[in-house]
């Protein structure tokens, strides 16, 4: 099996991801999100600010982004396509999979667990696509 990957894409990947993070949470969805989980702006801003949640995303960004990578390596010239597909389905069977089944047990509102599923599958997506069109 050949480990052929290009580190490039997967932290050009990673910093998708993230960039996706802050328009998801920061922008598109934000109210949503802050009203799902019944808080303000200013009481997630005062508690914590976004530099926890950021620091673990940066951490673990780069860790979806090589798995993605590794999968991308089974396919003989791995395409754009080939690196949404893989993408898609990685945020699907495992993201949201496992996010809606920790969210019933966890009790969260089925609406947390949809933007969050939803973030990771498109995130996934994107980076598949990066890796897919660089590899």
């Amino acid at each position: 099996m050949d480990f052929d990957i290009n580190f490039l894409a997967v932290l050009l990947a990673a910093v998708a991801h993230q960039a996706l993070g802050f328009l998801w949470y920061g922008v598109l969805f934000k109210e949503t999100w802050l009203q799902a989980m019944g808080k303000s702006g200013e009481e997630t801003e005062m508690n914590q600010g976004p530099n926890a949640a950021m620091a673990i995303g940066a951490l673990w960004s780069p860790a979806s982004a090589l798995g993605i990578a590794l999968l991308l390596t089974l396919a003989d010239e791995p395409s754009f396509g080939d690196g949404i597909a893989v993408g898609a389905v990685c945020g699907i069977a495992f993201a949201t999979a496992s996010t809606f089944t920790n969210g019933m047990y966890e009790q969260r509102k089925p609406i947390l667990s949809t933007l969050f599923s939803a973030y990771q599958t498109v995130g996934f997506a994107i980076m598949g696509a990066i890796i897919g069109l660089m590899q």
